[in-house]
């Protein structure tokens, strides 16, 4: 039985991550989104945030660089974390629920 609300999207697109942990140390990786909807995402990395970690994401669209045209910065909750073999080179993946996004073009303009 299907429980998404929002269609997802399948792709491959360069993201950084960030959340603080429980003494207030802020920590950034670099990761793969593997899929996206308007209600969260699928991260590849080698490192993961801990479960119900409050994460800032900057997702690079149409690119596997930093450099893409267009940029989606969202705020959510790590929902599951998943470790086990190796998947397109990277140790680890975590899915997260998303509360807000913004889409922005490569001059940080909110795209409406």
């Amino acid at each position: 039985m299907e429980r998404r609300q929002h269609e997802r999207f399948v792709l491959e697109a360069a993201l950084n991550v960030l959340w603080k942990d429980p003494e207030g140390v802020p920590h950034q990786i670099k990761g793969l989104a593997r899929d996206i909807s308007a209600s969260g995402v699928f991260v590849l990395a080698d490192e993961v945030p801990p479960m119900r970690a409050n994460i800032e994401i900057e997702v690079f669209v149409g690119s596997v660089s930093a450099r893409s045209r267009l940029v989606i910065q969202g705020e959510g909750r790590v929902v599951r974390v998943e470790a086990g073999p190796r998947v397109r080179e990277r140790a680890a993946g975590f899915a997260a629920a998303i509360n807000t996004f913004t889409l922005r073009n490569e001059r940080g303009e909110v795209l409406e």
